[in-house]
């Protein structure tokens, strides 16, 4: 392996880079040389030499990584550890990270697909059966039984018992105690027992962040967001064409889609004002943005005051902060910055 010191290929996609640290308690960064993806440290070391053809959500959870072998259409999915040895065989058709000591996995026989969830030695607590299934959430997994147009969904726990009835049309997994579910076109939030606990009229509604709910008035071209409580009381009126979670206490949102974004409180107030063509969620402080339109972006970091803290200069970032550093693209190189926005080379 070469001693001298290189900036290289990073991982830089559409998914947030997520870390870990491994069994030496040093924090892990994935990265990608010549087409296979590996882990480095904080320092920029390679810690899991990269000779995999693909990784799950770029991060650990719960010490393992999902990992695949092959190409996209016909590779299969297993987990590595933190050292990089493969502890679960690459079997999988498609899988879920780690939660809550259970992954969700799917094989797929003549097109058809079944799911279930496997423990962390790779053997299967709850065999494939299911239509559809995502990981545990707050001791429960959303499942689906049916094709794809007319499924219903429910939860189950983790012996595989079915605890709330297959009856939704749309449902998404527990969150702060509640989860969004959709029945005969009423949407609603039920409790761990399946009860509705919460009915709205709305047309979008979305998963409990921080104490708050984004809702949704109108068609796909004309939605209005707005945000309720977890007892189902509208805080924030429905008003913006655009609005993403609370994350740090703080949340993107748009009046219209031809003006610029800014910032929220949880009470709906204005704490950075709108002047960003594209901004994202809070981690760690800071926050990517950018003044320019679509398509043209230059991506920076702003801190919780609006303050610019990073230059806008980067064509691609990911999306927040994590241990740290964040990764950032520019022309067809990518790299790891950290919150100065030093860069952090490669050492291999």
């Amino acid at each position: 392996m070469k001693t001298s010191n290189h900036t290289i290929f990073l991982l830089l996609s559409i998914v947030m880079a997520f870390t870990s640290c491994n069994s030496n308690g040093q924090v892990l960064f994935p990265a990608s040389i010549n087409g296979k993806y590996g882990f480095i440290n904080e320092t920029g070391k390679i810690v899991i030499e990269p000779k995999f053809d693909l990784i799950h959500s770029s991060r650990f959870s719960e010490d393992l990584c999902a990992i695949k072998i092959g190409d996209w259409r016909n590779g299969k999915w297993g987990f590595i550890d933190k050292n990089g040895s493969i502890v679960i065989k690459p079997l999988f058709d498609h899988v879920e990270e780690f939660s809550e000591g259970l992954a969700c996995v799917m094989i797929e026989n003549d097109s058809i697909k079944k799911y279930g969830f496997i423990n962390m030695s790779g053997n299967y607590v709850i065999n494939p059966q299911f239509d559809f299934a995502f990981s545990f959430s707050e001791g429960l997994a959303l499942i689906g039984i049916g094709d794809e147009d007319n499924m219903k969904y429910g939860y189950i726990d983790k012996s595989g018992k079915i605890v709330i009835e297959p009856l939704f049309d749309k449902a998404d997994i527990f969150s702060e105690g509640l989860a969004a579910v959709e029945l005969d076109k009423q949407k609603g939030y039920i409790d761990k027992t399946g009860k509705m606990v919460i009915t709205i009229q709305c047309d979008a509604n979305c998963r409990f962040n921080e104490g708050r709910a984004r809702i949704g008035i109108g068609g796909f071209l004309d939605i209005k967001w707005g945000f309720i409580d977890n007892t189902g009381k509208v805080i924030i009126p429905p008003q913006f064409e655009d609005a993403d979670d609370f994350s740090e206490g703080l949340a993107e949102v748009r009046i219209n889609y031809d003006d610029k974004c800014g910032y929220i409180d949880r009470d709906g107030n204005w704490v950075i004002s709108p002047q960003f063509e594209v901004a994202y969620r809070f981690s760690e402080g800071l926050a990517a943005i950018s003044f320019n339109k679509r398509g043209e972006e230059k991506f920076g970091f702003i801190d919780k005051t609006g303050n610019i803290v990073i230059v806008p200069e980067y064509d691609n970032v990911d999306l927040r902060f994590l241990n740290g550093l964040a990764m950032v693209g520019l022309g067809h190189s990518g790299y790891y910055i950290d919150r100065k926005g030093n860069t952090i080379n490669i050492h291999y």
